[in-house]
């Protein structure tokens, strides 16, 4: 009764720290990734920052307030968190600190203090949220813009972008010396015609996301290996001593498969801007994200090879990926299990003669 006890808690110790690990990677590819601007109280004490509109964010409640178009826009910054929220969070700028002026989309604000406003974010902020500081860098990138209500006939794009492909719903940008990482919301605020954009999409961020998928395929089964090889050994425990090899053994490769399940959490990097709001397990928002891009690539016609080539390799890695694993894991269950068999076989003859 004891040994079932103790063979029941060590799953559960497993389940545990899988858990945990699994928790501590969700919380890293979620964090909120923003591109700040300081604002240093001593140096502008006393004066008046002015600011483009572009750094606001909407937070999902239009229809809401009075009418006025400001209601609907939030300004946030990052702060020091403390206690059981320390590290960097976000926070919202209330109102009243700040003014928007229109037509001009002027945002004016007294410096009373040290600032690190957020000019852009991977997702929409949230106040108490953590945060990681971009170190924002330069580079050439190529942009997937879809628009719902069809392309406007006039392009005043920004002076990085060169149209590679388009048609009456996407536009395929080249773009170059642009800010990297990629984040949405200032591929939006370039230009009116990108603003108006259903969605952007840096292509660098699809080819490093699918380039990520048979590393997490890998990882699900070898997080679930062990599982399978626990199950078998619960057979093995009813005789400790006669199968105190393989128990160890399969201790042994639980251990070795959770040391490499971390390897592989530390190898994949799932871009931000390809992830969901709130929760990473939506798998109906990646379906309808590559649904989305794939559909406007083919109708773009044969851009971007790179890209929607990468589909077939994608998916046969992952597949050869979730085989060999599973055949690995019971290959070792078969082989353990024919062994007991074997050597039970031999002790019963002996016996018997």
């Amino acid at each position: 009764m004891k040994k079932n006890v103790l063979y029941v808690f060590s799953l559960l110790l497993y389940i545990l720290v899988v858990c945990t690990l699994v928790s501590q990677k969700i919380e890293t590819e979620m964090t909120t990734l923003a591109e700040v601007r300081e604002v240093d109280f001593t140096k502008l004490a006393g004066q008046s920052l002015q600011f483009s509109w572009t750094v606001l964010f909407d937070d999902g409640h239009e229809g809401e307030g009075d009418g006025d178009v400001m209601w609907n826009l939030y300004l946030y910054e990052v702060i020091d968190g403390t206690g059981w929220e320390s590290g960097l969070r976000l926070q919202e700028v209330p109102r009243s600190y700040w003014t928007l002026t229109l037509p001009d989309g002027i945002i004016r604000m007294p410096v009373d203090r040290d600032y690190r406003l957020v000019k852009s974010a991977s997702r929409r902020p949230r106040s108490g949220e953590p945060v990681e500081i971009l170190e924002i860098k330069k580079g050439n990138d190529r942009y997937l813009a879809i628009y719902d209500n069809g392309v406007q006939e006039e392009h005043l794009l920004p002076y990085q972008a060169e149209i590679a492909a388009q048609n009456s719903n996407a536009l395929l940008l080249n773009m170059t010396n642009v800010s990297t990482p990629f984040l949405e919301h200032r591929a939006k605020s370039m230009s009116i015609p990108t603003d108006l954009a259903t969605r952007i999409f840096s292509l660098t961020d699809v080819a490093q996301f699918l380039e990520n998928i048979p590393l997490v395929v890998l990882l699900a089964v070898v997080l679930a290996a062990p599982v399978f090889i626990w199950l078998y050994s619960f057979v093995l425990v009813r005789n400790t001593s006669q199968n105190k090899v393989f128990l160890l053994t399969n201790v042994g490769i639980m251990a070795g498969l959770l040391c490499f399940a971390v390897w592989i959490m530390n190898r994949i990097d799932l871009p931000a801007s390809m992830l969901p709001v709130s929760n990473i397990f939506e798998f109906d928002y990646y379906s309808g994200e590559m649904t989305m891009i794939f559909d406007a690539l083919h109708e773009l016609g044969d851009v971007a090879p790179d890209i929607t080539g990468m589909v077939d390799g994608i998916r046969e890695s992952a597949l050869a990926y979730a085989t060999k694993g599973v055949l690995l894991t019971f290959a070792v269950i078969l082989a353990e299990a024919l062994i007991v068999w074997c050597r039970r076989h031999i002790h019963a003859k002996k016996s018997n003669d």
